[in-house]
């Protein structure tokens, strides 16, 4: 998980990375939308992740309960199931995890970065429960 980035930030931190590097980033212009962006062809491509009813997708055909979930799914299948012309997987994270042991693609590495984005997207949910009940109350006063 990258955190609140741009699209042209995004762009910048992949332009020097391999093929299939990929990044989760939360976009800034749309509060609580994320969007994966990924290297392909040495270019930046950008995916909107879409969330309706609870699940996060970016096809409509494969709905996802979290965010790891669909980033895990697309770690072992192509992108070009939603986006015909980006035939990849997410094969190489930009960020090391967090508390990685210092190998690139260690599964307890891995765990850990999943656990810090799940901490950071309830976070955010939980900072937008708390933002909508402090304003239902201060609508009531």
């Amino acid at each position: 998980y990258a955190g609140a980035m741009e699209r042209l930030q995004a762009e910048t931190e992949l332009i020097n990375r391999v093929n299939s590097t990929y990044l989760v980033r939360h976009r800034t212009k749309e509060s609580g939308e994320y969007a994966i962006s990924i290297k392909y062809n040495n270019e930046a491509k950008h995916i909107k992740i879409l969330t309706r009813d609870g699940f996060f997708h970016i096809a409509e055909n494969r709905k996802f309960k979290s965010l790891m979930e669909l980033v895990e799914y697309y770690k072992h299948h192509s992108l070009k199931e939603g986006f015909r012309t980006l035939d990849t997987t997410l094969q190489f994270p930009y960020k090391e995890p967090e508390h990685s042991t210092g190998q690139r693609g260690n599964r307890a590495g891995n765990s850990c970065e999943y656990r810090n984005l799940e901490y950071n997207l309830l976070s955010l949910k939980d900072q937008r429960h708390d933002n909508i009940k402090t304003s239902s109350f201060q609508i009531l006063k």
